[in-house]
């Protein structure tokens, strides 16, 4: 009887790792997905198709990190706090997420059609919804929610859009279409998941923060700023800057990191766990011994990063991206850890200001040099666009490292 309670823990805990692990082989399942679709061996999509629904989705992506104004966090550490937690996500994204989907599809036009437009106003809305509900029950550990959501978010999207490729010509409609029904139906599910738990939960009203908001949107462009220009590189303007095919390929490059990211501070959460950088004096002593004391996993994680990526180029159909270039994504891959760690790190001291101001100061160098790029050389910006994403990762690197973490602030209230 007294090893009761042990071994109900025991088995709780390993039911729920089944489901992260799980919820990881969703991941797996979008960006296996992804990487198809982007790799040019599939005959019916052209290299344009490729390129604008790429970056369609980086554009709703980012759209959501914007309309979400951080309340995932929010939800994800109130909900862990108290399970009986209950966010309402409703009413949140129709007065705050609605103003910003718009303003957000109001300045895709400029890069996509009025159909794809619409639907990243839609879905934003609807995705704003189904993200905060997801963190949260993930803050309950309610792990089958996040994996059925996960199927219905891009898996869905991709299947949907491949497999009605080989029997029609696809459109910005087909593509729009099939991103509003996977999010509809996520929402859908997230919903009935909802209804289970109502009755239990007492709903809470959010207070933004809008510190919380600039540093999301910030960290997003450090990542994934580059697939954003993309976008506009491909616009009819700067049609003759790089070829479909090549920006086609730089994606499908880009891809690599940013699948990565998503295992590796998964597993970071595991192997580093209760290692921090813990103030801003101490953060270059931490940051060595740390390495010192992961040395050997560090090489292994490195080496096993450059020969993924060796076997992912091979996947791909053309080869037209210097081979310089393609190296930017490796690096790329090996910086995740140390950002994401520095970022935790600080984060975790509350000093959401420092945060802020090296993202800042990273991304302003970093755009600087792109439009200078741009200025002198057009058609040279897309072989040095992943080197320019990399120096800036290092950069946030450097000043976390160096500079003053300055003084606490409190990052959110729920």
């Amino acid at each position: 009887m007294l090893l009761a309670p042990a071994i109900r823990q025991l088995t709780d805990r390993l039911v729920s790792f089944n489901r992260f692990l799980y919820l990881l082989l969703a991941q797996a399942l979008a960006g296996v997905l992804a990487i198809v679709f982007s790799s040019g061996r599939l005959e019916p999509l052209s290299s344009g198709v490729v390129v604008t629904t790429l970056s369609f989705i980086q554009w709703q992506i980012f759209g959501v990190t914007l309309a979400k104004f951080g309340m995932d966090q929010v939800a994800f550490s109130a909900a862990g706090k108290n399970p009986a937690f209950r966010s309402d996500a409703g009413r949140f994204s129709l007065t705050f997420a609605a103003p910003s989907a718009l303003m957000v599809a109001l300045a895709s036009l400029s890069v996509f059609s009025i159909p794809l437009a619409l639907a990243i106003f839609v879905t934003l809305i609807i995705d704003v919804y189904s993200v905060i509900k997801v963190a949260e029950h993930n803050g309950k550990r309610d792990y089958l929610t996040a994996i059925v959501a996960a199927f219905f978010n891009y898996p869905f999207f991709y299947i949907s859009i491949i497999l009605a490729a080989y029997f029609f010509p696809l459109t910005d409609m087909g593509v729009a279409l099939a991103f509003v029904t996977a999010s509809f139906l996520r929402f859908v599910f997230i919903l009935a998941r909802e209804a289970k738990f109502r009755a239990s939960s007492q709903s809470h009203s959010f207070v933004i923060s809008y510190s919380i908001v600039i540093q999301q949107l910030l960290n997003y462009f450090l990542f994934r700023g580059d697939q954003i220009l993309i976008g506009y590189l491909h616009s009819p303007a700067n049609a003759q800057s790089s070829s479909r095919t090549v920006l086609q390929e730089y994606l499908y490059f880009a891809k690599f990191p940013e699948i990565l990211s998503g295992f590796f501070v998964a597993a970071a959460s595991f192997i580093f766990v209760g290692n921090f950088l813990r103030s801003s004096d101490l953060a270059r002593e931490d940051a060595l011994a740390l390495i010192r004391s992961n040395a050997r996993l560090i090489l292994l994680v490195s080496v096993s990063i450059v020969l993924m990526f060796i076997a992912y180029s091979f996947f791909y159909k053309h080869d037209e991206l210097p081979a310089l270039a393609k190296a930017a994504f490796i690096l790329q891959a090996i910086l995740i850890l140390p950002v994401n760690l520095a970022t935790y790190s600080m984060m975790r001291e509350e000093r959401i200001g420092a945060i802020v101001e090296n993202l800042g100061i990273s991304l302003a160098i970093a755009l600087s040099s792109a439009l200078l790029i741009f200025w002198l050389a057009p058609a040279q910006l897309i072989n040095w666009l992943s080197w320019l994403v990399a120096a800036q990762m290092g950069l946030f690197i450097f000043l976390c490292l160096h500079r003053s973490w300055g003084t606490r602030k409190a990052m959110y209230a729920a």
